[in-house]
């Protein structure tokens, strides 16, 4: 079920919403605090620390590597977790700046030693989130952003489940088939597999907490801002609330021993 949120505004950190914004189901969200929880994957231990795990996902071509790169420019809070790659790079991609850019051999070694927080195939190639490039930001003291296909997402989560999820959706299928023209850098074959793969993303849309429509890319990256700022926000205030509860509960405990052992209380 999903519904809509009142009006955001960025720097109000107030919940977010909009005409173009939903805000899925949040059952069984995770906000870590003091504690420090760990999971494995594929018998590696993983350390979860505090921060934010902000993954944006979406079809080819629906905008999420160029929002992105956006919310990087803008936010010092911000830190990008640097994906693997087979693919070739396309023009202007830098290595160790976009992706890494590996052989298969090389990202299959890297896999079978764990090194992964998760790794998928699409359209042939190979994609996966460097467990130490996610440290990495953490250990930065910032949250992580991650620019992730549907595949990827879904494993992240359940290494991460306090992971934010936001899902990229273009306005139409017009829009979107324009913007994968405009790469010029995939064959028809290749163009209709990426066809092809969106409709089955566009499917798992409701394990996503918020989708936002890319109708107009400002206003895209003024609502995935204002998601990280309540998220963050949420956050602090679970950790500030669990500590004033505690407090009542000393205070309370304190006065109910006065009173059943008011003898203990004499000066």
């Amino acid at each position: 079920m999903t519904a809509q949120l009142t009006a955001p505004i960025m720097e109000s950190h107030s919940p977010p919403s909009g005409d173009a914004l939903i805000r899925l189901s949040r059952v069984g969200k995770v906000y870590l605090t003091e504690q420090v929880e760990t999971h494995a994957l594929r018998g590696v231990d993983l350390e979860i620390r505090e921060g934010e795990y902000v993954a944006i996902a979406g079809p080819s071509g629906g905008g999420k590597t160029t929002i992105a790169k956006a919310l990087l420019s803008r936010r010092q809070d911000l830190g990008y977790s640097i994906s693997c790659t087979t693919r070739k790079p396309r023009e202007g991609e830098i290595q160790g700046k976009d992706y890494y850019f590996l052989s298969r051999v090389e990202f299959l070694e890297k896999r079978s030693r764990g090194e992964f927080a998760e790794s998928a195939e699409v359209h042939g190639n190979l994609y996966g989130t460097l467990r130490s490039e996610v440290l990495r930001v953490l250990e930065a003291g910032q949250h992580v952003l991650m620019d992730i296909d549907v595949q990827g997402s879904i494993q992240f989560t359940k290494v991460f489940p306090q992971s934010v999820t936001i899902f990229i959706l273009p306005p139409s299928a017009e829009v979107l088939l324009d913007r994968l023209k405009m790469r010029q850098t995939e064959s028809a074959q290749q163009l209709a597999d990426r066809l092809q793969s969106a409709l089955q993303e566009l499917q798992s849309v409701d394990e996503y907490e918020y989708v936002v429509v890319n109708d107009d890319l400002e206003t895209a990256i003024k609502r995935i801002g204002s998601i990280v700022d309540a998220e963050v926000f949420s956050r602090e205030r679970v950790v500030g609330l669990r500590t004033q509860v505690a407090l009542l509960i000393d205070q309370l405990e304190r006065e109910i021993e006065s009173r059943t052992h008011p003898e203990g209380h004499k000066e």
